[in-house]
């Protein structure tokens, strides 16, 4: 997801030594489609795993969208359609955060595979499609990371009616200040509607980003 080049791709880019082209993989509506801008299909395990093969198909990649940190926000792709074979593809599907990777393949000068490198991977949520070329709209995976939830974990149980049809509770108690603490004194811990694991961590040294730099996070419970 950062701008990482991999060594072996360095190297031949310093010798001047290769051709390169871009590859496409997205899903819509659980099938996979795979396309390359080369002048044939190229058969390749992008995966390191199982190898696929990327039909002929022209596109190109306006922009691809760096926040300050390196890390991809976004990407625009054009591809063409003039075969029309895309338009049942996306007019024919619901796209519900479909994804879509964008690879860059090297060759050397005899034709053979130096190794590819994966330039982008992200959430496909719009597109715009005539009969000469389909646009696509593809942001960040970690672009979730930012949607607001609408629901709070507490620490505090979430049922609001003691001895109701959650609660389960019934003895002989008529109050509950809904702490799990009364919860457990009317053995009653296993219809508990709070969240444990927030006290748990509490006081736990955690960090950010990539290297091992703890610092002390205070959680607002």
């Amino acid at each position: 997801m950062t701008r990482s080049i991999s060594s072996t791709i360095l190297d031949k880019l310093e010798e001047k030594e290769i051709t390169s082209f871009d590859l496409i993989e997205f899903t819509v509506n659980s099938t996979t489609y795979r396309y390359t801008n080369a002048e044939v299909p190229i058969t390749y395990a992008v995966d390191g795993t199982s190898e696929v093969t990327f039909e002929t198909r022209g596109f190109v990649f306006d922009n691809i969208r760096y926040s300050s940190n390196d890390i991809v926000d976004g990407c625009d792709l054009t591809i063409d359609n003039l075969d029309s074979v895309l338009s049942s593809v996306f007019l024919d599907n619901v796209i519900n955060e479909d994804y879509i990777s964008l690879y860059i393949i090297l060759f050397n000068n005899d034709n053979g595979i130096i190794g590819s490198q994966k330039l982008f991977k992200g959430i496909l949520n719009n597109f715009n499609l005539d009969e000469v070329e389909v646009k696509l709209t593809a942001t960040s995976i970690f672009t979730k990371w930012n949607q607001q939830s609408t629901g709070h974990h507490s620490t505090l149980c979430r049922w609001k009616k003691f001895k109701g049809t959650e609660c389960k509770y019934v003895g002989s108690e008529t109050f509950c200040d809904r702490t799990y603490n009364s919860c457990s004194s009317y053995s009653n811990t296993n219809n508990f509607g709070g969240f444990r694991w927030i006290p748990s961590i509490e006081d736990k040294k955690i960090w950010w980003g990539p290297t091992q730099s703890e610092r002390n996070h205070e959680l607002g419970v």
